[in-house]
């Protein structure tokens, strides 16, 4: 008996589905990129998963071998990253109350280690400017 190729691709499409428990899939509720939950989550996940994950990428161009300065690899990236993340709070309006009050009440750890890791970072390349912006985020979270 050979297999008809429209009842399994009906099943995906929900068509030809006659299980009783199916339902239409729901649209995930998505964020407004100009949001400050949005822009804050990226800043947060750039400075975070770069850290967690910028060892193994480095150790594999190792393994690849070449004439890679494994130390100018690692700096120009970095440069590339914090600069990336600081962009995104360049879109905040730090003087908007919704602003510190979602700060102040979620109080995220993480969100926290990622702007002192950044104020770090800026002040080691002298870039206060940076600094200003990012202390200004960090000091809600004593509010």
């Amino acid at each position: 008996m050979p297999i008809d190729p429209n009842k399994i691709f009906n099943l995906f499409d929900g068509k030809g589905s006659t299980n009783s428990d199916y339902k239409k899939s729901t649209p995930l509720p998505t964020l407004d990129p100009k949001s400050f939950p949005y822009i804050l989550g990226m800043f947060k996940k750039l400075i975070l998963n770069y850290h967690n994950y910028s060892e193994s990428i480095i150790k594999m161009l190792i393994k690849a071998g070449g004439d890679l300065n494994i130390d100018q690899v690692r700096e120009s990236s970095e440069i590339m990253l914090y600069t990336q993340a600081y962009e995104y709070l360049l879109d905040l309006d730090l003087d908007d109350e919704n602003l510190v009050d979602f700060i102040v009440k979620k109080q995220d750890i993480e969100l926290k280690t990622a702007l002192e890791l950044a104020i770090r970072f800026f002040e080691d390349y002298e870039e206060y400017e940076k600094c200003i912006v990012v202390k200004k985020l960090l000091d809600f979270f004593s509010k």
